[in-house]
């Protein structure tokens, strides 16, 4: 058995993210939530969604 100590990503392998947020209240001031996210990969290589 082969224990692996860091994460692995196959290149050619399509992955899907994503991102769970939960509070308990919002702050009055807040309006928004921005996630970004940070890639090796150029913006023309992902297929990101955005919500507005």
């Amino acid at each position: 058995m082969r224990i692996a100590s860091e994460p692995h990503v196959h290149p050619s392998r399509p992955y899907t993210l994503r991102v769970e947020f939960r509070m308990d209240a919002w702050p009055e001031w807040a309006d928004r939530l921005e996630v970004e996210l940070l890639s090796v990969l150029n913006p023309d290589e992902l297929v990101v969604p955005s919500f507005f």
